[in-house]
């Protein structure tokens, strides 16, 4: 968290299509940076967020950039509670300075389904593809056009633990 000086990063990715979409929010205060990023392309307005998993580092800025933009929230059924449930998350996944990262809940538009296509424009697709390891609803995103794979933290950065769940636990 932001008191303990772990060093840690997180992307959060912006898709330019008829309107904008971004992949992860990051935490608590990087929305200014994203509505800047939007703004800066040329794109009307943010339309999407779309997490990749419902840890607070992913989805730390979601509430405020849903309560900024009016975007809709998009993730997998099987994050939800972490998601909408910040109290919860905090008491089963306790990580330092986990108040300081989180933004507050927010409240899921959308449930998404493995292999669900999303139109983000005419030639802009994404293939929501459920990736469960990192967390029991992680998902990854492809950009059919580009065969380009966002995958949150279901690749472990090189030379770091991986931290996985145990999928047979959690089900």
């Amino acid at each position: 968290g932001p008191a303990s000086g772990i060093e840690r990063f997180v992307f959060a990715y912006v898709l330019r299509g008829e309107g904008a979409a971004v992949i992860d929010t990051g935490v608590a205060g990087s929305e200014s940076a994203i509505v800047e990023t939007i703004a800066a392309s040329g794109v009307a307005g943010l339309e999407r967020i779309l997490l990749t998993h419902g840890h607070v580092d992913h989805l730390g800025s979601a509430r405020a950039l849903k309560a900024r933009t009016g975007a809709t929230v998009a993730a997998h059924p099987a994050e939800r509670h972490w998601i909408e449930d910040l109290d919860r998350q905090a008491r089963e996944r306790p990580v330092p300075g986990f108040h300081l990262l989180a933004g507050g809940a927010v409240v899921l538009d959308q449930l998404l389904a493995d292999g669900e296509r999303l139109e983000l424009g005419p030639e802009l697709h994404l293939r929501v593809l459920h990736t469960p390891g990192h967390s029991p609803g992680s998902t990854s995103f492809l950009l059919e056009e580009e065969g380009i794979l966002f995958t949150g933290d279901a690749v472990p950065v090189p030379g770091d633990i991986p931290v996985w769940d145990d999928s047979l636990e959690s089900a």
